[in-house]
């Protein structure tokens, strides 16, 4: 046997219970196990092997009772593609030395898998930089495909097996075209890959189809809806001309929870109605009352979470100690260029407001092992107001980001150290200004 690893997976289909499932059992072997937990995906659907550490053994079950093609994941980035069906054996080896990669199936189903993995049997599309119009483009298109489709028919293997191999043929050919764009084939572009656009249920379980349909839509949606955010975009461009309801669900929820998650609830409620009125999915709704349950707690008129940080010389500041001001807070990183570039109009702001009664503290999320580096950017950009480092309260963080760091962020606090808007505008934005000015006179 090679060196690397053995990864043993007998799938073994069992009979039909009572409430007509079936469920495939897969059993890994790895020799040399790396101590990476294999991974069984179908669709939006996953398998993570339970393994032993030391034998490098483990099983997983996949309730799967048709032919599908699935993607095995074996290492951080090392992923295959597989034809399974239930109450088939397959046995995969792979090779996890960079010097030797190999993957191999053998097994009920290996004249199959050897086929996934085998090169030459299809035509080609063109590779390079597209200079003909979409037309041309699509001609290309469409006469490789023919001619593949035409090769598959006159194989021998199944009619399952030869249906997902047509389907993956189709996503080739429109992944390729989607490459295709150029700015004086706008128009045309987007018709023809609108026209294009594989809708049917059954295509949410192909690799790649998810991921090729996240980035098609918001192509297409920045392209139909010029000016617009590329989320919100996206999500109009759902709205407008995606129907199966599975894959409606899939991409408005796609585009609209990374809206409510880094903007926050207040100011986008109709995002929330939108949502609500096209998604049915008790697990989709679920998430997105968590998400307000979450965000409720930094609603304007909120205390804001209380914290003790330290200053850039080292001494505490806490949230009482600001207590009797309007508070600006800017949540920022040394790695943030937009954080920088908010720099000099923060820098403004602080300068025409001195005296007034509204503090500016600046919070640095760096991570410990960069305070020294957040102390000399202080420096050499000569920031001013009231410099505090985080130092990895992420629990404090994820009151205003639930799901993940995303700066620069600015929050604004009454004198009694309420919440007044938990994703204030920009220091560059003109609004800022007027509105602390409004509060100054109340």
């Amino acid at each position: 046997m090679k060196g690397g690893a053995l990864l043993s997976i007998i799938m073994i289909g069992c009979l039909l219970t009572g409430c007509g499932t079936k469920e495939t059992v897969i059993r890994f072997r790895a020799e040399a196990y790396n101590g990476y937990l294999q991974t069984v995906q179908v669709g939006l659907a996953s398998w993570q092997a339970v393994m032993d550490s030391v034998q490098g053994t483990g099983t997983v079950e996949v309730p799967v009772d048709h032919p599908v093609l699935a993607t095995v994941q074996f290492g951080k980035y090392d992923r295959r593609t597989v034809y399974i069906e239930p109450g088939k054996a397959l046995d995969v080896a792979y090779g996890c030395d960079k010097a030797n990669k190999y993957f191999t199936v053998t097994g009920d189903l290996q004249r199959e898998n050897e086929f996934l993995s085998a090169k030459g049997f299809y035509a080609l599309l063109p590779v390079g930089v597209a200079k003909e119009g979409i037309a041309r483009r699509v001609q290309q298109a469409d006469s490789v495909l023919q001619i593949n489709r035409q090769r598959v028919q006159e194989t021998d293997f199944s009619e399952a097996f030869k249906s997902l191999q047509l389907r993956q043929l189709e996503l080739q050919a429109n992944e390729w075209l989607g490459r295709s764009y150029q700015v004086e084939d706008t128009a045309a572009y987007v018709e023809v890959i609108q026209e294009r656009l594989p809708q049917g249920a059954e295509w949410m379980e192909m690799p790649g189809y998810l991921e090729y349909m996240k980035g098609v839509v918001r192509r297409l949606g920045m392209l139909s809806y010029p000016g617009e955010d590329r989320e919100k975009a996206g999500m109009q461009y759902v709205l407008d001309h995606v129907h199966e309801p599975a894959i409606r669900t899939y991409l408005l929820d796609l585009n609209i929870m990374p809206i409510l998650t880094v903007q926050g609830i207040a100011g986008n409620e109709k995002y929330v109605d939108i949502y609500r009125e096209n998604i049915t999915d008790t697990a989709y709704l679920a998430k997105l009352e968590n998400l307000i349950q979450t965000y409720s707690k930094v609603a304007a008129g909120q205390p804001c979470p209380d914290f003790c940080l330290k200053d850039i010389n080292g001494k505490e500041v806490k949230l009482a100690d600001l207590a009797g001001k309007y508070v600006y807070i800017d949540l920022w990183a040394t790695w943030c260029g937009p954080c920088k570039g908010e720099m000099p109009s923060l820098a403004e702001l602080e300068e025409e407001f001195e005296g007034k009664d509204i503090t500016f503290v600046s919070i640095s999320i760096d991570r410990n092992k960069d305070i020294d580096l957040w102390k000399k950017t202080v420096a050499d950009m000569k920031l001013g107001g009231i410099q505090l480092h985080l130092a990895e309260d992420w629990a404090w963080l994820r009151n205003f980001m639930p799901n993940g760091m995303s700066v620069p962020r600015f929050i604004l606090l009454d004198r009694e150290g309420k919440i007044i808007d938990s994703n204030m505008s920009r220091p560059s934005d003109k609004t800022t200004k007027e509105q602390l000015y409004k509060l100054l006179k109340n």
